[in-house]
């Protein structure tokens, strides 16, 4: 009997010890899953590139003989140890840059002919700065480099190329998005490739046309700016009343920029609020413009408007969203707000904000769409005679400011 409860209490313990160690294998992989989540959520280039293939040295292997050996490689940290590996791919923000390494080997025999290698990249540009040398047969020093061509390449040459990864010819800021065009599936490809071809002559003097293809995935992403500009406005007086409709006809323009220039633009969107003029609402609000969605709401004296872009099934932009955007509206008052001030000025304050979203990168480790930041302002319009006088009415929400030409007050 005490044999078999001791046997019992040894199996209760050895169960007790393989709990322990699952529940503190369990533990380990939930902290290291958090550990990675947290880690792509401060660093989302980083986290993009976890999912590359490493480039090995079977992938350098050239299909008709073992003696040439072709590489086309970026180079980055992926364990964060220290040690760069070789990946197929890359991630970059649009308007940064990254090192595309290309290698070619002719080992111990024979000698490579007529040997080309072929960009394609269908959302990046190549920059290069290759003179002409021993092995180059021409110079390749350009923004968009498609085809580097080769002389005769003997046995025991190791030619190693860089060229420079780019969303666009960064010579303007209008043009740093070049490669991506209008497009949004762009922004993420794997179907980009460098290929090598050429003729290998062996020892017997045998001839052995070759090709290699690297696959390489290029993402990239980027961000949305949005501003207001020309907040201060001019107009003349005597054409906005209407005294046969008995109407006060003010008009204002609304000036959004995007400012960033990296995103293909999915919105704008503007709010703002119109103010009493002398203590009467307006009596109608609307929007002057021929593109855009407007929505006025009476009680509260706001209107919203917003633009959006199309895309079509193949990820083409339709209809586009312009980085620059103007947006007339026009408000109309009773007569009798104007009759009653006895002014000849009139300045109309309208606080407005607007923000911009842009298509960005579609893998999980970006914000897609990407919201700009919210930017406010006040637009300020002053309406006078041409021969105006000192005196002046000014309207804002929520408060009234009378000044006459000698004596000011406040009321808050």
């Amino acid at each position: 009997m005490f044999k078999k409860q001791e046997g019992t209490k040894i199996k209760l313990i050895l169960a007790g010890g393989v709990l322990a160690v699952i529940l503190v294998i369990v533990a380990a992989i939930i902290i290291a899953s958090i550990e990675k989540a947290n880690l792509i959520k401060a660093n989302p280039e980083l986290g993009r590139a976890m999912n590359y293939e490493e480039f090995t040295d079977k992938d350098e292997e050239v299909e008709g003989t073992e003696n040439v050996k072709f590489s086309a490689f970026f180079l980055r940290d992926i364990n964060q140890d220290g040690y760069a590996e070789k990946i197929k791919g890359t991630c970059k923000e649009i308007g940064k840059e990254d090192t595309l390494y290309m290698e070619i080997n002719v080992e111990t025999a024979g000698m490579l002919k007529n040997a080309k290698i072929e960009i394609q990249g269908n959302n990046f540009y190549l920059q290069t700065s290759l003179p002409k040398d021993n092995e180059l047969k021409d110079n390749y020093i350009g923004n968009n480099i498609k085809v580097i061509e080769f002389n005769d390449l003997n046995n025991g040459t190791q030619k190693l190329l860089t060229g420079i990864v780019r969303s666009g010819d960064y010579s303007y800021t209008s043009s740093k998005a070049d490669a991506i065009g209008n497009n949004i599936n762009n922004l993420s490809r794997q179907d980009n490739k460098v290929i090598l071809t050429g003729t290998y002559v062996n020892e017997e003097n045998q001839e052995i046309e070759i090709r290699k293809e690297v696959n390489l995935e290029t993402d990239w992403y980027g961000e949305t700016r949005a501003s207001i500009s020309t907040t201060n406005q001019s107009k003349n007086l005597e054409d906005v009343i209407d005294e046969e409709k008995g109407v006060v006809k003010l008009d204002f323009t609304v000036y959004t920029n995007e400012t960033a220039n990296e995103l293909i633009l999915s919105k704008n969107y503007v709010e703002g609020e119109i103010p009493e003029l002398n203590g009467y609402a307006p009596t109608s609000v609307e929007y002057t413009g021929s593109t855009g969605n407007f929505n006025y709401n009476a009680e509260t004296r706001t209107f919203t408007i917003e633009r959006t872009a199309e895309v079509d099934e193949q990820g083409n932009v339709t209809t586009k969203v312009s980085r620059s955007n103007s947006y007339g509206i026009e408000v109309v008052y009773p007569i009798e707000a104007y009759q009653t001030l006895g002014t000849e000025t009139i300045q109309l304050k309208i606080p407005v904000k607007t923000y911009y979203e842009g298509y960005n990168n579609p893998n999980e480790e970006f914000t897609n769409p990407y919201k700009s930041n919210t930017a406010s302002s006040t637009i300020v319009v002053n309406y006078e005679n041409p021969k105006g006088t000192v005196s002046k009415f000014d309207v804002t929400v929520g408060k009234k400011y009378i000044i006459q030409p000698q004596d000011t007050w406040f009321q808050k």
